[in-house]
């Protein structure tokens, strides 16, 4: 069965993570914290309103850069209705966030997700206003210092001094 358009939408979010480097996070539970409360705010906000999409996946990728682009993992796909999204995260500024400050790993997820909301919603022509709002209230993730084994306030201040006053 292919997917019709003209379907009753069950808006459908999925996060998903993959690591590249052989390391994990203490506590990467906060992606389904993000995942529940984004999927209401994206229906509350008109984000899917005339999307051609049912559903959205985005895969993390826990790698050693910062994708500043979000990455098509494939072709919406019209047999299921979904778009797969991909954006690469450093692992080594993820886990000095995950030891050291959980608000701020969430922060890391959030501003991922958002910035790929945002790449396929303007993309598609979708209503962005709220998602727009809500990132210009976070910074931008920090990239991995030489010393940031070492001394990883560097990061951490990175990160604090990007946020808008």
């Amino acid at each position: 069965m292919e997917f019709n358009p003209n379907w009753e939408k069950p808006w459908r979010l999925i996060f998903g993570c993959v690591d590249l480097v052989g390391a994990s996070l203490q506590n990467g539970y906060v992606m389904d914290e993000i995942k529940e409360e984004y999927l209401g705010f994206l229906n509350a906000s008109g984000y899917f309103d005339n999307a051609p999409f049912l559903w959205v996946s985005l895969m993390i990728r826990y790698g050693l850069k910062n994708d500043k682009l979000t990455t098509y993992a494939g072709r919406m796909s019209k047999k299921y209705g979904d778009i797969p999204l991909a954006k690469e995260l450093d692992m080594r500024v993820l886990l000095t966030a995950d030891e050291n400050d959980v608000g701020m790993l969430k922060d890391f997820f959030e501003i991922a997700a958002l910035d790929s909301m945002m790449d396929a919603g303007k993309k598609y022509k979708l209503n962005t206003k709220a998602l727009e709002e809500r990132r210009a209230r976070l910074g931008q993730i920090p990239d991995w210092e030489d010393d940031g084994d070492e001394h990883p306030e560097i990061l951490l201040n990175k990160y604090r001094g990007s946020l808008p006053k």
